[in-house]
Parts: C-alpha cells; sequence; structure tokens
C-alpha cells in the first residue's frame, strides 16, 4: 500500500493537470489569450507601416477628384452668367432653380455614395462619383432644353456629394502623425479647382 501523502500529492497534481487542460479547452480562455498576445488595432498597424508612395498616391488620386468635383460645382455660376447675359434666355425663377440643382444634389449625393462606400467600398463609391461627374458635366453641355440642363445639373451635384469620400479614402490609410497634413493637401486641391475653372470662365 502506497504512503498516503504520496496519493495525496498525485491526486493534487492530476487535478492541477485536469484544470490547466480545461482552461486551455475553454473558448472564452482561448479567446482572451490570444487577445492578450496579439492585441493590436488597425491604427496601430497603419502607423507601423508608415507614410509611403501608396498614401501619396492614394491622396493625389483622391485630390483629382476634388479638383473636377470642384470645377463642376463654379462652373454652375459662370453657367448662369452666360445664359443671363443673353437677352430673356431665362427668367429670374429659372436662375434660382438651376443655382439650387446642384447643392441638392449634393445632399442626396452625400447621403447615398456614402452609405454605398460603407458597405462596397470607398473605391468604388469614388468611381461612381467620378464616372458621374465626367459624363453628366459633359452632358450638360450639349443640353437641348432647361429641364435637361436642370437634370445634369442636378446629378452633377450628387457626384460633387459622393466625392466626399475621397477625405475618408485619405484619412483611413495615412498614419496619425501625418494624417492632417495630407489631408490638408488634398483639400487644397478643391480651391485649386475652384480657381481653374474662374480662370476658364474669365479667358472665354
Amino acid at each position: 500500500t502506497p504512503p498516503l501523502h504520496t496519493t495525496t500529492q498525485d491526486a493534487v497534481n492530476e487535478a492541477a493537470l485536469w484544470e490547466h487542460d480545461s482552461e486551455l479547452s475553454d473558448p472564452e480562455s482561448t479567446t482572451s489569450h490570444m487577445s492578450t498576445t496579439y492585441d493590436y488595432s488597425l491604427e496601430d498597424a497603419i502607423t507601423y507601416l508608415g507614410l509611403g508612395k501608396f498614401q501619396f498616391l492614394v491622396m493625389v488620386l483622391a485630390g483629382m477628384v476634388w479638383f473636377a468635383a470642384a470645377i463642376q460645382l463654379m462652373s454652375t455660376s459662370l453657367l448662369i452668367l452666360n445664359l443671363r447675359m443673353e437677352e430673356n434666355s431665362i427668367t429670374r425663377y429659372e436662375t434660382g432653380t438651376l443655382a439650387s440643382m446642384p447643392f441638392l444634389g449634393e445632399i442626396f449625393g452625400a447621403f447615398f455614395i456614402s452609405m454605398f462606400s460603407d458597405k462596397y467600398g470607398r473605391k468604388k463609391s469614388i468611381l461612381v462619383a467620378a464616372l458621374c461627374l465626367s459624363f453628366f458635366g459633359t452632358l450638360s453641355a450639349v443640353s437641348y432644353d432647361f429641364y435637361m440642363l436642370m437634370l445634369c445639373r442636378l446629378m452633377t451635384g450628387c457626384a460633387v456629394g459622393g466625392s466626399l469620400t475621397c477625405l475618408s479614402l485619405v484619412t483611413e490609410f495615412v498614419p496619425q502623425k501625418h494624417r492632417g497634413e495630407l489631408t490638408y493637401v488634398e483639400s487644397s486641391l478643391w480651391s485649386f479647382g475652384a480657381l481653374y475653372a474662374i480662370g476658364i470662365g474669365w479667358l472665354i
């Protein structure tokens, strides 16, 4: 018959072993252990990768969309000015309606295209906005009546509102340390687009 203290010690060791095995087999314990070991966020990963050519490329491409959006928005004022210069071309009511169409479209575009970007990705939403800018902006130049022009400016405003996701795209890829600087550079491209539209209008 083995000594009593030896049997008791073996039982204690076996109980400790079973307790250790049960902790490893427990999903909550395993998840907690893994989360403690690999506790990092997406922001930490972006900060670790740092600022490189990819981030600058994203900023330039997104800034070009903003540049085009500013041109389309400012061209409405130039369009109204040219129409008003022609005698009895449009009434005051039509002038106010045409001026408000891009801003009305911008409200809907910012709402719906932002939801589209959250579901299908920033890249697809920005591509949709850029295609709408180019298509409806060109179609505005060949409008055959006032109602077609009004519809084109409305859809162009939707594209301008959808282009706001460009700012989200840049901020999601840039480390926090440089986020303010690149956001400022991208936002300044909107101002350059507005100045470009005004300059073209002055030359014409």
